[in-house]
């Protein structure tokens, strides 16, 4: 064959598979071929840890159904008959958009379909994928009667559901009432798949799903069982697949490395490793002994009184008027120390179910915890007690938690205060906001999480409020009621301490100081008796 007719063919090879990229599939793994194997029989639930190819496994069994394709890489296919419809369930639509549609999407490349998007949220957000059966007689694309319908189901959607459905594919845990719901759109007499592609982080999620596939495990990987592969039956018309990252042929073992890097110390490591259960409810995010060793060396800061000026409601109308509030100080201002403020203002209401405000001043030289107030002040009185405080402290960076509704009453009271962090927020890649202080959102929370845990590691700060080290450690793994889970004060206690310090070390560690720290850290730590300060790694240095 001359080169011509081989880059021809090569040519006619690759659009083939543009077209088709079901073509060049191969299991990447013996828990995708199993997912096939038993969803004829068996309501399936795929039970394996992050990257270990559920979704695209589960993706392309969909867009197999939807197409009516009986063969995949040698495995049969459930025959369901075209034009079907099937669900693909999700938790988010960031979900949606990042994993589920994406794997869809990939799998179907340029098959002739046709997409329709959710009304109202503009183009990104599938809400029914359109696929070209053997029954079409068109090859646009073009959705028509013989087009099988592949649907997106987001559970933050407000919309309901209902009609009969041929499969379903909930990919990560869905909630139990969802499922149960899906479980009730068979159709009389015809074949139902139903499958579940999940890795189990969220308690509240899959305690259910324990429940419902107790004994029905019919496939587990060397790399979940410790030893070799286990093979069962289904057990009430249910089967349960286990796997692991390492099943996964698509990684590498520097990708698998990478991945036991990223997620070192997470709680819910043997979830994302292996998909173990794993109730981390209750755990403290921060090494407890360490937190011990830095209690030993608490002391009691000098109490220091302060006049504010706050604002009050009154039947004749909201007036300003002086109040005298109570910090407490463990260190004065020094002349060539800069200081930073870090602010968390609340109503100011001191009754049952409202937190109080929160101020704290740090030295950024030598990171150390120098002035601290914690009380029921309006958010007013305490941003007329931060321009106090930071012009006493070399007029020190303010920066302020805007969440909540409090940050403009907090500005008012700042008054004519000029020293304010702009943190940068990016909305979208390329579109960057610089906003007045912070808002503490589920996204960054964790960053604020792991700048504390770097510093305990390292004993890089200098904390002497017992009030403030009890606090960590009441913080715990609490589930929401709306599903998920996030690092909260346990019930009846409060957080703000922890945003205080948080946020000030994520700054001390994103924006360090090109001063030399030595001489002014030694003779504190030395007076202390607390030792120096481990080195930074470079690679634990925050971006």
């Amino acid at each position: 064959m001359n080169r011509t007719l081989e880059a021809v063919s090569f040519t006619t090879f690759v659009d083939k598979h543009r077209r088709d990229p079901l073509l060049g599939f191969r299991f990447r793994s013996e828990a995708q071929r199993q997912l096939f194997r038993h969803a004829h029989h068996a309501e399936c639930y795929w039970r394996s840890g992050n990257s270990g190819g559920k979704t695209a496994g589960g993706a392309a069994l969909g867009i197999c159904l939807a197409r009516g394709i009986e063969m995949l890489d040698g495995e049969p296919v459930p025959k369901l008959g075209v034009p079907n419809t099937g669900w693909v369930m999700t938790q988010s639509y960031k979900q949606q958009v990042d994993a589920s549609q994406k794997a869809y999407l990939s799998w179907l490349g340029k098959w002739p379909h046709d997409v329709s998007y959710v009304a109202g949220k503009g183009k990104g957000y599938i809400e029914t994928i359109y696929v070209s059966t053997s029954l079409c007689k068109h090859e646009t694309g073009k959705s028509c009667e013989t087009c099988s319908r592949i649907v997106f189901h987001c559970e933050e959607s407000e919309s309901s559901v209902g009609g009969r459905i041929d499969w379903a594919h909930a990919d990560e845990p869905p909630a139990e009432t969802v499922w149960r719901e899906v479980r009730a759109r068979r159709q009389a007499g015809k074949p139902f798949v139903r499958f579940i592609t999940a890795t189990p982080l969220d308690a509240s999620r899959w305690g259910w799903l324990q429940d419902d596939f107790s004994g029905a495990l019919v496939y587990a990987s060397r790399h979940v069982t410790g030893s070799r592969e286990m093979v069962g039956s289904p057990l009430n018309g249910r089967a349960e697949i286990r796997s692991s990252i390492y099943d996964n042929a698509a990684l590498s073992s520097d990708d698998v490395q990478a991945f036991l890097v990223d997620f070192k110390g997470d709680p819910f490591l043997n979830a994302r490793v292996r998909g173990d259960y794993v109730d981390a409810s209750g755990s403290c995010p921060f090494d407890v002994t360490v937190l011990d060793r830095w209690q030993s060396r608490c002391k009691d800061g000098k109490m220091d009184r302060v006049i504010v000026q706050t604002q009050i409601d009154r039947p004749d109308g909201r007036v300003v008027v002086p109040v005298q509030v109570e910090g407490e100080t463990w260190w004065p201002a020094e002349p060539n120390e800069k200081y930073l403020l870090i602010a968390d203002p609340s109503s100011g209401i001191k009754a049952r179910g409202h937190d109080p405000a929160g101020l704290a001043v740090f030295a950024r030289r030598q990171p150390r915890l120098v002035a601290r107030y914690n009380g029921f002040l309006a958010p007013h009185g305490l941003g007329n007690l931060a321009s106090i405080l930071a012009q006493r402290y070399n007029r020190a960076l303010v920066d302020v938690d805007m969440g909540g509704g409090y940050g403009g009453p907090f500005l008012t009271g700042l008054g004519r205060y000029g020293n304010i962090n702009h943190d940068t927020d990016p909305d979208k890649p390329g579109f960057v906001n610089q906003r007045l202080g912070f808002r503490i959102t589920a996204a960054n929370r964790g960053e604020l999480i792991g700048a504390i845990q770097q510093a305990l590691t390292e004993d890089s700060i200098i904390v002497l409020s017992n009030d403030v080290l009890f606090t960590l450690k009441n913080i715990v793994l609490a589930q929401r009621p709306g599903g998920g889970s996030r690092y909260q004060a346990r019930a009846g206690r409060h957080d703000e301490d922890m945003t205080l310090l948080g946020r000030a070390l994520y700054l001390l560690y994103t924006r360090p100081l090109k001063l030399k720290q030595r001489g002014l850290g030694d003779r504190i730590r030395k007076e202390l008796g607390i030792r120096s300060p481990q080195p930074r790694a470079p690679q634990l240095r925050w971006a």
